[in-house]
């Protein structure tokens, strides 16, 4: 309908796109620039070409579009709201950490389902709580969080009473809703209005992050002044801190992966630094000819400065947490090593 004016009459002959190019005028600027952005190419280049194709609308048309849209509206089956609902639409837009934290502050520490929140929960905290209630109540919220997560906190758990709870979990059939209420609140109690004042263990792996990556002297010297200042949670800390002399805790295959995804040259700057035991261990994980390969790039090496090579060895040491983070790898609490099956 180029080139000519849309009256009364051709509001049958006009097209879904063409009438939605209408309502997109008729907002202006301001509005429909608003709403362009969270539309696919294909419906842009849809409602561009029916904005294309008008002309002069009439004022009885545009009356008709509107009208027509408003009524398609209040026939709708409303507008269902809710916490699912927000973080779904959110999640469209931000990061979904962003909405995470969003999503957390409007909750509160009461609105958010328990089940889900104990997920997080640190295994070695949730055992500790649990070791304190009646074996029922333990294999009550063991029945229902992930099996992966359960298995985690039996394992932190005096065997007989991991025993105890396993045998009730077989024969859970069903759990009375009041019972389930006093679990859940008493969960709810114990975790959710803590990490609602401050979730103390991503302060303590974020503050151990930072202590690994700063110089060695400014690390020594802080460890010491946190120690002497705040002992308990600068032990918590250093439970959470992992060094470039902590790679003995890790098994073989760990230092594999490590070895094939870090940058041949950042590791012969870290190991240029490290102890000959360290050194040994990274040769022993690589082959022959990778390890006689490093060995040289390290002798070529020269002097170098402390800073740097306390850099290169930084970089590996977060990369080897994120690894451990995405799951990809396991770091062992200091103390532990895993047996090794050969």
């Amino acid at each position: 309908m180029a080139d000519q004016v849309v009256g009364r009459s051709d509001y049958s002959r006009l097209s879904g796109s063409e009438k939605a190019a209408i309502f997109m005028l008729v907002l202006g600027e301001e509005h429909a620039g608003a709403i362009f952005p969270l539309l696919n190419d294909d419906e842009v280049r849809s409602l561009a070409s029916g904005m294309a194709r008008l002309n002069v609308v009439e004022g009885a048309v545009v009356e008709r579009v509107c009208s027509e849209f408003a009524e398609a509206v209040t026939q709708s089956a409303g507008a269902m709201g809710g916490y699912d609902a927000t973080e779904r639409l959110l999640k469209q837009f931000f990061d979904p950490d962003k909405v995470d934290n969003i999503m957390d502050e409007i909750r509160g520490p009461m609105g958010r389902n328990i089940w889900e929140k104990l997920g997080n929960v640190n295994e070695a905290v949730l055992a500790r709580f649990l070791q304190n209630e009646y074996p029922q109540t333990a294999a009550t919220v063991l029945s229902r969080i992930s099996a992966q997560h359960a298995a985690r906190v039996i394992d932190k758990l005096p065997a007989e009473f991991g025993l105890d709870i396993m045998q009730r979990m077989l024969r859970i059939d069903t759990v009375n809703r009041e019972v389930l209420n006093n679990v859940e609140e008493a969960l709810r109690e114990e975790f959710m209005s803590r990490s609602s004042r401050t979730n103390r263990h991503h302060v303590f792996d974020h503050m151990a992050k930072i202590i690994n990556s700063v110089e060695k002297n400014n690390r020594e010297y802080f460890l010491q002044q946190l120690t002497e200042t705040d002992y308990d949670d600068t032990m918590q800390v250093k439970s959470l801190m992992f060094t470039f002399d902590d790679f003995v805790r890790l098994d073989p295959s760990a230092l594999q992966l490590i070895i094939s995804r870090v940058d041949v040259m950042n590791l012969a700057i870290a190991l240029k630094g490290a102890n000959e035991n360290i050194r040994e261990l990274f040769f022993g994980n690589m082959s022959g000819r990778a390890a006689e390969n490093l060995q040289a790039e390290i002798a070529e090496l020269g002097g170098m400065k402390v800073s740097v090579v306390e850099q290169a060895q930084a970089e590996i040491i977060n990369m080897t947490r994120d690894l451990a983070e995405a799951g990809e790898i396991n770091i062992p609490e200091p103390g532990q090593k895993e047996d090794i099956v050969y």
